[in-house]
């Protein structure tokens, strides 16, 4: 019997039915459970037993007799051939009739079907995966390990395995909560920043509006500015500025930056800088917009994504109410005319509508010009106004000029007011899912003594 029935390993002698032999370190639960997927798998065998192919039933029937084992590895010329469990052999020699007629037979004959053998070099991952795809009957079978040679190693207890599987999801839940965490606080800090880029951007808007001056000519008019500015995030892709080029002349630029977010917001920090830095051609629109888109048009090439704004660029003459401007792309603005009662767009031919800034350098920026009535008012805005839909319905351009129309007895602040009213409760939302941007602009006669 003490040749047939023998612990693994070269240097190990054939010393029969010992007990089987365990590695160093607690068995049900490796100290190299948790070293991620290159745990050795050595360090789980819990016990190097095996018999060979040719043992007879009745010798393999005494082995689980003097053993607390349920399955012990078969080898034949040094190779696994398989694996033997205790229910089968009991079935097989379960009575006398069996015992008598297979008790001879060699244990080859016998073996579990679909034994699962690993070896050495593999994967925790790997052989994890492979335990799991086992059948339901053959799940808490022994796992048989073999080096890369092929030689027998030793018998893994499944529970054990399932137990590293337990002890390597606890680790991975545990980086995920600590990765979790992490995320958390640099979220939380990325929120502060960008509530910080908000409060910057919102400092960037006129806070006092300046004041033109009135010339000496009679019947000269004056300018009041109101404006709604309401981000769809922390920071805003559209961006006004009104800027003083003499005590008469006002310049007025409104853009909104493809997209929205922070990207967006830096670009409208790059077009105020530039802007500021164009006072040569500060009264002249097309002009300012062509330099302008060039500036911009160097940046952003620079980039692998595309990147454009839509602007609007005003200069409006408080010494006979003349405006003059060029459009670059952007929805033009709306007059609101006190004695006619009346709302149109200021208009711009098609030969004089300008691409998008920053998309070619040598865009070409026409510039239109009309004169106010005393008493009329101006309105810029950006597209989040009135691209809102509610359903498969777009509140649009109409709704939009629909809503100022109805509007235009209300004081301009109270105006503005129900223009975002309206958008909201067409859109049936509390906030636009776009940057919204409106600049009205009133006009008012003052004659001089």
């Amino acid at each position: 019997m003490s040749e047939t029935i023998a612990n693994a390993g070269p240097a190990e002698p054939d010393i029969g039915l010992n007990r089987p032999t365990k590695p160093s370190g607690p068995p049900d639960f490796p100290a190299a459970a948790l070293d991620g997927l290159s745990t050795d798998l050595r360090s789980l065998v819990n016990h190097r037993l095996f018999v060979a192919a040719e043992t007879p039933l009745e010798e393999i029937q005494k082995f689980f007799g003097s053993h607390d084992l349920e399955f012990v590895a078969v080898l034949e010329n040094e190779r696994v051939t398989g694996l033997c469990a205790r229910r089968q052999i009991g079935m097989v020699l379960g009575s006398r009739y069996g015992f008598s007629l297979f008790s001879r037979n060699p244990v080859r004959d016998y073996l579990v079907p679909e034994a699962m053998v690993i070896r050495t070099g593999d994967s925790i991952h790997r052989v994890l995966k492979r335990l799991s795809a086992r059948r339901d009957e053959f799940f808490y079978d022994d796992v048989l390990l073999e080096d890369e040679d092929g030689t027998f190693i030793g018998s893994i207890f499944v529970r054990n395995l399932v137990r590293l599987q337990h002890g390597l999801l606890l680790d991975n839940v545990r980086q995920l909560e600590q990765k979790h965490c992490e995320i958390e606080r640099k979220n939380a800090q990325m929120e502060r920043e960008l509530a910080m880029a908000g409060n910057v951007q919102q400092a960037m808007l006129p806070q006092i509006y300046p004041v033109f001056g009135l010339p000496l000519q009679p019947q000269a008019g004056v300018l009041r500015f109101h404006h709604r500015y309401l981000p769809a995030g922390k920071v805003s892709g559209d961006f006004f500025h009104v800027r003083r080029i003499f005590d008469h002349l006002a310049g007025v630029f409104i853009c909104d930056v493809m997209g929205h977010g922070v990207r967006s917001a830096m670009i409208t920090s790059m077009l105020r800088a530039f802007v500021e830095e164009l006072q040569s051609d500060a009264d002249e629109p097309g002009d300012l917009l062509q330099r302008l888109n060039k500036d911009l048009f160097a940046v952003l090439n620079q980039n692998d994504e595309t990147m454009y704004a839509s602007g609007i660029y005003l200069v409006i003459d408080t010494a006979n109410l003349g405006v003059r401007w060029a459009s670059a792309g952007h929805p033009s603005p709306l007059r609101l005319r006190e004695r006619e009662r009346a709302v149109e767009a200021l208009p711009v031919p098609p030969d004089k509508r300008g691409k998008v800034l920053g998309l070619a350098a040598s865009s070409v920026y026409e510039t239109c010009e009309t004169t106010l009535d005393p008493g009329d008012r101006l309105l810029l805005f950006t597209d989040g106004i009135y691209e809102i839909f509610h359903g498969d319905e777009e509140f649009g351009m109409n709704g939009f000029t629909d809503t100022v129309r109805e509007s235009l007895a209300l004081p301009t602040p109270r105006l503005l007011d129900r223009v975002l009213e309206s958008a909201r409760a067409f859109g049936d939302c509390g906030d636009f899912e776009d940057d919204v941007c409106l600049l009205a602009i009133e006009t008012v006669r003052v004659t001089n003594p």
